[in-house]
């Protein structure tokens, strides 16, 4: 397959990630909060059963510095 590409919308508040239907079971989303002095870095964290799904939806919390999001298999 190729490599899976992620889709964000956002509407009422809430983020959206969906990526292709087949990747299902074969990836899971990971994320991490830094503040935004810091940006990116290595502590994902695995959002429990996105495995069994081809999407993710979360309220967006505007107190957050910054927010990453990534699909790892």
């Amino acid at each position: 397959l190729p490599p899976p590409i992620i889709t964000a919308t956002v509407s009422g508040g809430n983020l959206t990630l969906t990526w292709p239907s087949a990747w299902t079971g074969a990836v899971r989303v990971q994320s991490q909060t830094n503040a935004l002095s810091k940006g990116i870095s290595t502590n994902w964290v695995t959002i429990p059963g996105t495995e069994a799904s081809n999407s993710y939806t979360t309220p967006i919390n505007k107190t957050n510095g910054s927010v990453f999001y990534r699909l790892a298999p």
